[in-house]
Protein backbone atom coordinates (compact mmCIF):
# COMPACT_ATOMS: atom_id res chain seq x y z
CA UNK A 1 0.00 0.00 0.00
CA UNK A 2 1.40 3.41 -0.94
CA UNK A 3 0.60 6.77 0.67
CA UNK A 4 1.14 10.39 -0.39
CA UNK A 5 2.82 12.53 2.31
CA UNK A 6 3.96 16.15 1.60
CA UNK A 7 3.82 15.45 -2.08
CA UNK A 8 6.04 12.40 -1.86
CA UNK A 9 5.07 8.77 -2.39
CA UNK A 10 5.94 6.53 0.52
CA UNK A 11 6.12 2.68 0.41
CA UNK A 12 5.80 1.16 3.92
CA UNK A 13 8.25 -1.54 4.95
CA UNK A 14 5.50 -3.78 6.37
CA UNK A 15 1.77 -3.89 6.78
CA UNK A 16 0.08 -4.84 10.04
CA UNK A 17 -3.02 -6.91 9.48
CA UNK A 18 -5.43 -7.54 12.34
CA UNK A 19 -7.25 -10.85 11.99
CA UNK A 20 -9.96 -11.90 14.43
CA UNK A 21 -9.44 -15.57 15.28
CA UNK A 22 -12.23 -17.83 16.55
CA UNK A 23 -12.37 -18.42 20.30
CA UNK A 24 -10.32 -21.34 21.63
CA UNK A 25 -10.90 -23.56 24.66
CA UNK A 26 -9.33 -26.51 26.39
CA UNK A 27 -10.59 -29.91 25.31
CA UNK A 28 -12.84 -31.65 27.79
CA UNK A 29 -11.82 -35.05 29.21
CA UNK A 30 -12.40 -37.73 26.59
CA UNK A 31 -13.39 -35.22 23.91
CA UNK A 32 -10.91 -36.42 21.28
CA UNK A 33 -11.98 -40.02 21.83
CA UNK A 34 -15.63 -39.00 21.53
CA UNK A 35 -14.97 -37.10 18.31
CA UNK A 36 -13.03 -40.03 16.89
CA UNK A 37 -15.96 -42.34 17.67
CA UNK A 38 -18.59 -39.97 16.27
CA UNK A 39 -16.55 -39.47 13.09
CA UNK A 40 -16.13 -43.21 12.56
CA UNK A 41 -12.39 -43.32 13.19
CA UNK A 42 -12.81 -45.86 16.01
CA UNK A 43 -15.69 -48.08 17.10
CA UNK A 44 -17.27 -48.44 20.54
CA UNK A 45 -14.99 -51.31 21.62
CA UNK A 46 -11.92 -49.21 20.77
CA UNK A 47 -13.36 -46.19 22.58
CA UNK A 48 -13.89 -48.32 25.68
CA UNK A 49 -10.30 -49.54 25.38
CA UNK A 50 -9.01 -45.96 25.78
CA UNK A 51 -10.30 -45.67 29.34
CA UNK A 52 -9.19 -49.25 30.06
CA UNK A 53 -5.67 -48.29 28.99
CA UNK A 54 -5.70 -45.18 31.18
CA UNK A 55 -6.99 -47.07 34.22
CA UNK A 56 -4.91 -50.24 33.78
CA UNK A 57 -3.26 -51.32 37.03
CA UNK A 58 -0.86 -53.88 35.53
CA UNK A 59 1.32 -54.26 32.47
CA UNK A 60 -0.78 -57.21 31.29
CA UNK A 61 -3.96 -55.14 31.60
CA UNK A 62 -2.38 -52.29 29.66
CA UNK A 63 -1.27 -54.66 26.88
CA UNK A 64 -4.76 -56.10 26.67
CA UNK A 65 -6.32 -52.62 26.39
CA UNK A 66 -3.76 -51.57 23.78
CA UNK A 67 -4.61 -54.59 21.62
CA UNK A 68 -8.31 -53.77 21.81
CA UNK A 69 -7.53 -50.16 20.95
CA UNK A 70 -5.72 -51.41 17.84
CA UNK A 71 -8.92 -53.19 16.82
CA UNK A 72 -8.12 -56.88 17.46
CA UNK A 73 -11.49 -57.53 19.11
CA UNK A 74 -13.36 -55.45 16.53
CA UNK A 75 -11.79 -57.39 13.65
CA UNK A 76 -12.63 -60.74 15.24
CA UNK A 77 -16.23 -59.70 15.86
CA UNK A 78 -16.41 -58.41 12.28
CA UNK A 79 -15.19 -61.76 10.97
CA UNK A 80 -17.77 -63.67 13.01
CA UNK A 81 -20.53 -61.32 11.86
CA UNK A 82 -19.51 -61.72 8.20
CA UNK A 83 -19.64 -65.51 8.48
CA UNK A 84 -23.03 -65.32 10.18
CA UNK A 85 -24.43 -63.06 7.46
CA UNK A 86 -23.15 -65.41 4.75
CA UNK A 87 -25.07 -68.29 6.35
CA UNK A 88 -28.16 -66.11 6.71
CA UNK A 89 -28.03 -64.82 3.12
CA UNK A 90 -27.66 -68.35 1.73
CA UNK A 91 -30.65 -69.53 3.74
CA UNK A 92 -32.78 -66.52 2.77
CA UNK A 93 -31.86 -66.99 -0.89
CA UNK A 94 -33.13 -70.55 -0.78
CA UNK A 95 -36.36 -69.30 0.81
CA UNK A 96 -36.97 -66.39 -1.58
CA UNK A 97 -35.96 -68.12 -4.82
CA UNK A 98 -36.78 -71.81 -4.44
CA UNK A 99 -37.24 -72.30 -8.20
CA UNK A 100 -33.96 -70.69 -9.18
CA UNK A 101 -30.87 -72.78 -9.76
CA UNK A 102 -28.81 -70.99 -7.13
CA UNK A 103 -25.49 -72.22 -5.85
CA UNK A 104 -26.43 -72.28 -2.15
CA UNK A 105 -25.02 -74.58 0.53
CA UNK A 106 -26.94 -77.74 1.34
CA UNK A 107 -28.65 -78.08 4.76
CA UNK A 108 -25.74 -80.25 5.89
CA UNK A 109 -23.22 -77.59 4.88
CA UNK A 110 -25.24 -74.87 6.63
CA UNK A 111 -25.32 -77.03 9.75
CA UNK A 112 -21.53 -77.47 9.65
CA UNK A 113 -20.98 -73.74 9.16
CA UNK A 114 -23.30 -72.89 12.05
CA UNK A 115 -21.51 -75.40 14.30
CA UNK A 116 -18.14 -73.86 13.44
CA UNK A 117 -19.47 -70.40 14.28
CA UNK A 118 -20.81 -71.66 17.61
CA UNK A 119 -17.39 -73.10 18.45
CA UNK A 120 -15.71 -69.76 17.67
CA UNK A 121 -18.18 -67.86 19.88
CA UNK A 122 -17.66 -70.33 22.70
CA UNK A 123 -13.90 -69.87 22.44
CA UNK A 124 -14.23 -66.11 22.61
CA UNK A 125 -16.55 -66.28 25.61
CA UNK A 126 -14.05 -68.46 27.47
CA UNK A 127 -11.63 -65.51 27.47
CA UNK A 128 -14.02 -63.34 29.49
CA UNK A 129 -12.88 -64.40 32.95
CA UNK A 130 -9.24 -63.71 32.12
CA UNK A 131 -10.05 -60.45 30.35
CA UNK A 132 -12.21 -59.16 33.19
CA UNK A 133 -9.55 -60.14 35.74
CA UNK A 134 -6.88 -58.11 33.92
CA UNK A 135 -9.25 -55.20 33.43
CA UNK A 136 -10.94 -54.91 36.83
CA UNK A 137 -8.76 -56.91 39.20
CA UNK A 138 -9.70 -60.16 40.91
CA UNK A 139 -11.75 -59.86 44.09
CA UNK A 140 -9.67 -62.11 46.36
CA UNK A 141 -10.80 -62.77 49.93
CA UNK A 142 -8.59 -64.20 52.66
CA UNK A 143 -10.86 -66.24 54.93
CA UNK A 144 -10.64 -68.72 57.78
CA UNK A 145 -11.39 -69.12 61.45
CA UNK A 146 -9.72 -66.75 63.97
CA UNK A 147 -6.01 -66.90 64.73
CA UNK A 148 -4.95 -68.99 61.71
CA UNK A 149 -2.69 -66.23 60.31
CA UNK A 150 -4.96 -64.44 57.83
CA UNK A 151 -3.69 -60.94 58.64
CA UNK A 152 -0.07 -62.12 58.69
CA UNK A 153 -0.57 -63.60 55.21
CA UNK A 154 -2.28 -60.39 54.08
CA UNK A 155 0.71 -58.33 55.20
CA UNK A 156 3.15 -60.81 53.66
CA UNK A 157 1.47 -60.63 50.26
CA UNK A 158 1.41 -56.83 50.40
CA UNK A 159 4.98 -56.73 51.76
CA UNK A 160 3.74 -54.14 54.24
CA UNK A 161 2.30 -54.03 57.76
CA UNK A 162 -1.19 -53.06 56.66
CA UNK A 163 -3.25 -55.18 59.08
CA UNK A 164 -2.81 -55.35 62.84
CA UNK A 165 -1.45 -58.72 63.98
CA UNK A 166 -1.66 -59.98 67.58
CA UNK A 167 -1.76 -63.43 69.19
CA UNK A 168 -5.33 -62.71 70.32
CA UNK A 169 -8.11 -64.37 68.27
CA UNK A 170 -10.56 -61.91 66.72
CA UNK A 171 -8.15 -59.00 66.32
CA UNK A 172 -9.47 -58.24 62.84
CA UNK A 173 -13.02 -56.92 63.19
CA UNK A 174 -13.55 -55.22 59.84
CA UNK A 175 -12.67 -55.95 56.23
CA UNK A 176 -9.40 -54.38 55.06
CA UNK A 177 -8.90 -54.07 51.30
CA UNK A 178 -5.80 -53.27 49.26
CA UNK A 179 -4.83 -53.56 45.61
CA UNK A 180 -1.71 -55.33 44.40
CA UNK A 181 -0.33 -57.08 41.33
CA UNK A 182 0.90 -60.66 41.56
CA UNK A 183 2.88 -61.86 38.55
CA UNK A 184 1.01 -59.52 36.23
CA UNK A 185 -2.46 -60.21 37.65
CA UNK A 186 -4.15 -57.30 39.49
CA UNK A 187 -5.88 -58.34 42.72
CA UNK A 188 -8.28 -56.58 45.07
CA UNK A 189 -7.17 -58.36 48.22
CA UNK A 190 -9.38 -58.39 51.32
CA UNK A 191 -8.44 -59.44 54.85
CA UNK A 192 -11.56 -60.45 56.76
CA UNK A 193 -12.67 -61.20 60.30
CA UNK A 194 -12.36 -64.78 61.48
CA UNK A 195 -15.48 -66.90 61.02
CA UNK A 196 -16.89 -68.18 64.29
CA UNK A 197 -19.88 -67.67 66.59
CA UNK A 198 -19.25 -64.05 67.52
CA UNK A 199 -19.49 -62.97 71.12
CA UNK A 200 -20.14 -59.23 70.76
CA UNK A 201 -21.90 -56.84 68.40
CA UNK A 202 -18.73 -55.55 66.68
CA UNK A 203 -17.42 -59.02 65.94
CA UNK A 204 -20.86 -60.11 64.71
CA UNK A 205 -20.83 -57.22 62.27
CA UNK A 206 -17.37 -58.26 61.07
CA UNK A 207 -18.54 -61.84 60.51
CA UNK A 208 -21.52 -60.58 58.48
CA UNK A 209 -19.16 -58.57 56.29
CA UNK A 210 -16.94 -61.63 55.83
CA UNK A 211 -19.89 -63.74 54.74
CA UNK A 212 -20.94 -61.07 52.25
CA UNK A 213 -17.41 -60.82 50.87
CA UNK A 214 -17.24 -64.60 50.43
CA UNK A 215 -20.41 -64.51 48.35
CA UNK A 216 -18.91 -61.81 46.09
CA UNK A 217 -15.38 -63.21 45.84
CA UNK A 218 -13.85 -64.28 42.54
CA UNK A 219 -11.17 -66.18 44.45
CA UNK A 220 -10.90 -67.25 48.10
CA UNK A 221 -7.64 -67.88 49.93
CA UNK A 222 -8.76 -70.27 52.64
CA UNK A 223 -6.22 -70.20 55.48
CA UNK A 224 -5.99 -73.31 57.66
CA UNK A 225 -3.71 -73.75 60.67
CA UNK A 226 -1.58 -76.72 59.71
CA UNK A 227 -0.18 -77.00 63.22
CA UNK A 228 -3.63 -77.61 64.73
CA UNK A 229 -5.49 -79.81 62.26
CA UNK A 230 -9.05 -79.49 60.98
CA UNK A 231 -11.90 -78.87 63.35
CA UNK A 232 -15.64 -78.51 62.83
CA UNK A 233 -15.34 -74.81 61.86
CA UNK A 234 -12.77 -75.62 59.15
CA UNK A 235 -14.90 -78.45 57.79
CA UNK A 236 -18.03 -76.27 57.64
CA UNK A 237 -16.13 -73.55 55.79
CA UNK A 238 -14.66 -76.10 53.35
CA UNK A 239 -18.13 -77.45 52.60
CA UNK A 240 -19.46 -73.94 52.09
CA UNK A 241 -16.71 -73.11 49.58
CA UNK A 242 -16.90 -76.39 47.68
CA UNK A 243 -18.51 -74.76 44.60
CA UNK A 244 -16.28 -71.66 44.67
CA UNK A 245 -12.80 -71.04 43.27
CA UNK A 246 -10.55 -71.67 46.27
CA UNK A 247 -6.85 -71.95 47.05
CA UNK A 248 -6.05 -73.53 50.41
CA UNK A 249 -3.11 -71.97 52.27
CA UNK A 250 -2.04 -74.49 54.90
CA UNK A 251 -0.32 -72.01 57.19
CA UNK A 252 2.26 -72.25 60.00
CA UNK A 253 4.54 -74.60 58.07
CA UNK A 254 7.33 -73.46 60.43
CA UNK A 255 5.62 -75.51 63.17
CA UNK A 256 5.16 -79.29 63.35
CA UNK A 257 2.46 -80.34 60.88
CA UNK A 258 -0.62 -81.86 62.48
CA UNK A 259 -2.77 -82.20 59.37
CA UNK A 260 -2.71 -84.36 56.26
CA UNK A 261 -3.16 -82.62 52.93
CA UNK A 262 -5.30 -85.55 51.85
CA UNK A 263 -7.72 -84.68 54.62
CA UNK A 264 -8.14 -81.20 53.15
CA UNK A 265 -8.35 -82.60 49.63
CA UNK A 266 -11.28 -84.78 50.67
CA UNK A 267 -13.31 -81.61 51.28
CA UNK A 268 -11.97 -79.51 48.36
CA UNK A 269 -10.79 -81.99 45.71
CA UNK A 270 -10.47 -79.37 42.94
CA UNK A 271 -8.62 -76.73 44.95
CA UNK A 272 -4.82 -76.28 44.99
CA UNK A 273 -3.26 -76.71 48.44
CA UNK A 274 -0.08 -74.80 49.29
CA UNK A 275 1.92 -75.15 52.49
CA UNK A 276 3.10 -71.73 53.65
CA UNK A 277 4.53 -69.94 56.64
CA UNK A 278 3.14 -66.42 56.54
CA UNK A 279 5.38 -65.55 59.48
CA UNK A 280 8.63 -66.75 57.86
CA UNK A 281 7.68 -66.12 54.24
CA UNK A 282 8.18 -69.68 53.04
CA UNK A 283 5.85 -71.01 50.35
CA UNK A 284 4.68 -67.52 49.37
CA UNK A 285 6.05 -67.78 45.83
CA UNK A 286 4.25 -71.10 45.35
CA UNK A 287 1.06 -69.47 46.63
CA UNK A 288 1.44 -66.64 44.12
CA UNK A 289 1.89 -69.16 41.31
CA UNK A 290 -1.30 -70.89 42.43
CA UNK A 291 -3.16 -67.57 42.41
CA UNK A 292 -2.15 -66.68 38.85
CA UNK A 293 -2.86 -70.23 37.71
CA UNK A 294 -6.35 -70.14 39.18
CA UNK A 295 -7.13 -66.75 37.65
CA UNK A 296 -5.80 -67.50 34.17
CA UNK A 297 -6.78 -71.17 33.95
CA UNK A 298 -9.84 -70.64 31.74
CA UNK A 299 -7.84 -68.63 29.23
CA UNK A 300 -4.63 -70.62 29.36
CA UNK A 301 -5.38 -72.54 26.19
CA UNK A 302 -6.24 -69.41 24.22
CA UNK A 303 -3.43 -68.47 21.86
CA UNK A 304 -5.19 -65.55 20.17
CA UNK A 305 -4.68 -61.99 21.40
CA UNK A 306 -8.45 -61.45 21.10
CA UNK A 307 -9.98 -61.24 24.57
CA UNK A 308 -13.31 -59.88 25.77
CA UNK A 309 -13.13 -57.98 29.02
CA UNK A 310 -16.46 -56.22 29.61
CA UNK A 311 -19.80 -57.58 30.75
CA UNK A 312 -21.48 -55.82 27.82
CA UNK A 313 -19.43 -57.83 25.33
CA UNK A 314 -20.05 -61.08 27.21
CA UNK A 315 -23.82 -60.56 27.45
CA UNK A 316 -24.11 -59.72 23.74
CA UNK A 317 -22.12 -62.79 22.71
CA UNK A 318 -24.12 -65.02 25.06
CA UNK A 319 -27.36 -63.85 23.42
CA UNK A 320 -25.91 -64.39 19.96
CA UNK A 321 -24.72 -67.85 20.98
CA UNK A 322 -28.14 -68.84 22.32
CA UNK A 323 -29.81 -67.75 19.07
CA UNK A 324 -27.22 -69.66 17.02
CA UNK A 325 -27.82 -72.81 19.04
CA UNK A 326 -31.54 -72.50 18.35
CA UNK A 327 -30.76 -72.15 14.65
CA UNK A 328 -28.51 -75.22 14.79
CA UNK A 329 -31.27 -77.25 16.42
CA UNK A 330 -33.69 -76.05 13.77
CA UNK A 331 -31.38 -77.12 10.94
CA UNK A 332 -30.83 -80.50 12.58
CA UNK A 333 -34.56 -81.04 13.18
CA UNK A 334 -35.39 -79.82 9.65
CA UNK A 335 -37.94 -77.24 10.78
CA UNK A 336 -39.15 -74.66 8.20
CA UNK A 337 -36.18 -72.50 7.13
CA UNK A 338 -38.07 -69.29 7.92
CA UNK A 339 -37.80 -70.07 11.64
CA UNK A 340 -34.09 -70.84 11.32
CA UNK A 341 -33.57 -67.56 9.48
CA UNK A 342 -35.36 -65.73 12.29
CA UNK A 343 -32.91 -67.18 14.82
CA UNK A 344 -29.95 -66.23 12.63
CA UNK A 345 -31.29 -62.67 12.31
CA UNK A 346 -31.56 -62.46 16.09
CA UNK A 347 -27.96 -63.67 16.45
CA UNK A 348 -26.80 -61.05 13.94
CA UNK A 349 -28.38 -58.30 16.06
CA UNK A 350 -26.07 -59.16 18.96
CA UNK A 351 -22.77 -59.69 17.13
Amino acid sequence: MTTLIDGHVHQPDCVLLVVELPAHRLAEPGEFTRRAFLNGRIDLAQAEAVIDLIEATSAAGARQAALQLKGTLSREIGRLRSELLLILSALEASIEFPEEDLDVPSPGELLAQTGSLIADLNGLLRTFERGRALREGVCTVIAGKPNVGKSTLFNRLLDAERAIVTPLPGTTRDCIEESLVIKGVPLRLADTAGLRDASDLIEKAGVRITNRMLDQADLTLLVIDGSAGLDTSDEELCNRLREKKVIVACNKADLPCMISLETIRAFLPESPIVSVSALRGTGIEALKEAVTGAVLSNGAAVTSHTVISTLRHARALEQALEALKNAERGLRDKIPPEFVASDLQLAAQHV
